[in-house]
């Protein structure tokens, strides 16, 4: 009853927020896939075997953007799957790809001559340094198995398999999306990986009883798992700290995407994770190497009617301005996206229907990204759309080609959906989407959305923005804390007010998106920049005028 007690002395201004409104003229938008041209051909292939399709073929996809050769430019993975022992009819199915960004908009395929192109079924991927090298490090989850691969010098990719680098618990489990996070401040990243359903359940046909093929996986019987906290102990080894940190026991969930976020500002990072038909879980961390599970306390564990619903992937953003990360989660069909606002970083709230995204409950939802992409200083939001049984499986259920991707304007605190193609909106897609992340491909200041689509092409939607909008794009180096710099935050100011963003190495449906800081600034001319690092150091900028471009920032070294 505490919550609603909290609700009932909320103010009325926090239940009905409206900031200020959007800039006026607003600029004339269009949407573009420029994947063909771009070189990103191949499709991502998921499926079982001719006996029937796995449960399993309804999930994977993750898409990772990552600067795999430190040459300032994002290069991407598209996780995908592989075979299984016994199943010679898999064989063929098409392994993990890497992508290089050659410039221009271009990307070549280097996956076989730097290690990239993985066998067996990818679920989630998150990249950062995991030894302070300077060169980006990519975890890449498996059913079965999670692999890490250790970037050498930016010219291949060391696949070091699970149970060679201390991540055994992750052998013969149903593993999901992971994050990295530096929950103790040590200076090292550390991974969290999270555990869908039993690992048998994964490859059970799915087809075998019609009556288990439509309903959630709770009332369905499969079993949750499990998730996973592994301590990296100077970026050689990985232990298992689940138990002595908090993460177990506690009940097992179907959990897909877990992200990392400080929601209470406090300097510790906390953890986030979205659930499928069970409830979400958020860990707060103590700050002594512990942490403790608030999500019923905080809000989030369920929506305003107090259900559990089928989460799939995450994104955080201060989209209302206020000083604290929001979240905004992905769920299934006949339900729609939930909307978290954070009330100061003690509790959340369920906004989802006043603040405009409660419109859309039709299709089956997974990715999801903020991104500012009218650079107007207020976070948009993207989440992709596709059928739970992809086209090209056997199994005989509706498995229908093509629903919407959908973006949504952040006005003045709120979203206001944008329209079909022709009015501005995306086009419907002709693929079953699933992974997704915002990254600037090209540099330009405006994020593209990259999409991994099952059985069919990737998505690299170009968006055209004819404002003259300023921004700046912030790299940071960490000295004190880990060389990713994830968990640290930034605030901007300008005579259009604040925004605050964090360093994050995970977001969307088990993905991950440019870790570069964006940000979008209006008709701003100069801007104050402060960077709170995750180590405690403090860094303050005044006017700065250097925008329109993406600016590396150093821990304790001046801005130049």
């Amino acid at each position: 009853c505490s919550l609603f007690l909290l609700m009932a002395l909320l103010p009325v201004s926090f239940l009905s927020r409206s900031l200020s409104p959007a800039l006026s003229n607003d600029p004339v938008l269009s949407f573009q896939d420029i994947a063909p041209q771009a070189g990103l051909l191949e499709p991502t292939i998921m499926r079982g075997t001719p006996k029937g399709d796995f449960l399993l073929s309804t999930s994977g996809g993750p898409v990772a953007a990552f600067d795999f050769n430190a040459d300032g430019l994002m290069d991407l993975f598209l996780g995908g799957s592989g075979s299984f022992p016994g199943s010679p009819e898999t064989a063929a199915l098409q392994r993990s790809r890497l992508y290089e960004n050659r410039r221009n908009g271009q990307f070549k395929e280097i996956s076989r001559q730097v290690g990239a192109d993985l066998e067996g079924w990818s679920q989630g991927a998150c990249a950062g340094d995991l030894n302070n090298d300077g060169f980006v490090d990519l975890v890449v989850t498996f059913y079965g198995k999670v692999v890490l691969l250790m970037n050498q010098n930016g010219v291949r990719l060391k696949a070091l398999d699970s149970s060679t680098v201390g991540l055994e618990a992750t052998n013969q489990r149903w593993n999901s999306g992971c994050t990295l996070l530096d929950y103790d401040r040590d200076g090292y990243l550390d991974l969290f990986v999270a555990c869908y359903a039993k690992y048998e359940e994964g490859l059970e046909i799915f087809d075998r009883d019609e009556l288990r093929a439509g309903v959630s996986p709770v009332l369905a019987g499969f079993s949750g798992e499990h998730n996973y906290l592994f301590k990296n102990h100077a970026g050689e080894k990985f232990s298992d700290v689940s138990k002595e940190t908090g993460i177990l026991p506690n009940e097992a969930g179907l959990s897909f995407t877990p992200i990392s976020l400080d929601y209470n500002r406090d300097g510790w990072t906390d953890l986030f994770i979205a659930n499928d038909s069970t409830p979400n879980r958020l860990y707060l961390n103590s700050g002594d190497g512990r942490f403790e599970e608030v999500g019923l306390l905080s809000g989030v564990a369920y929506n305003e009617d107090a259900r559990a619903l089928a989460g799939m992937g995450v994104d955080v953003s201060d989209y209302n301005s206020d000083g604290f990360p929001d979240l905004a989660i992905t769920n299934f069909s006949n339900q729609p996206v939930s909307l978290f606002r954070n009330f100061r970083g003690t509790s959340f709230l369920d906004v989802t229907f006043p603040d405009g995204l409660g419109d859309t409950i039709s299709f089956v939802k997974w990715g999801i990204n903020f991104l500012d992409y009218d650079l107007d200083g207020r976070d948009d939001l993207f989440y992709s759309t596709g059928p739970i049984y992809p086209p090209g499986l056997i199994t005989p259920f509706d498995k229908t080609e093509g629903t919407p991707n959908l973006i949504y304007r952040n006005i003045g605190g709120r979203f206001q959906r944008i329209a079909a193609s022709g009015e501005g909106g995306l086009p419907e897609s002709r693929y079953c989407s699933r992974g997704s992340a915002a990254v600037d491909i090209d540099n330009d200041g405006r994020l593209e959305i990259v999409i991994n689509n099952i059985n069919g092409p990737p998505e690299l939607w170009k968006i055209n923005n004819e404002s003259r909008h300023s921004w700046i794009g912030l790299q940071l180096e960490g000295e004190k804390t880990n060389r990713s710099a994830v968990g640290s935050r930034v605030i901007v100011k300008t005579s259009n007010g604040e925004q605050f963003k964090e360093v994050r190495a995970a977001s969307g449906f088990c993905s991950q998106s440019d870790s570069r800081l964006h940000f979008g600034l209006g008709r701003a001319s100069s801007a104050e920049i402060r960077i709170e690092w995750l180590s405690g150091t403090i860094q303050e900028f005044s006017d700065v005028q250097v925008l329109n471009r993406y600016l590396t920032v150093k821990e304790g070294v001046p801005l130049h």
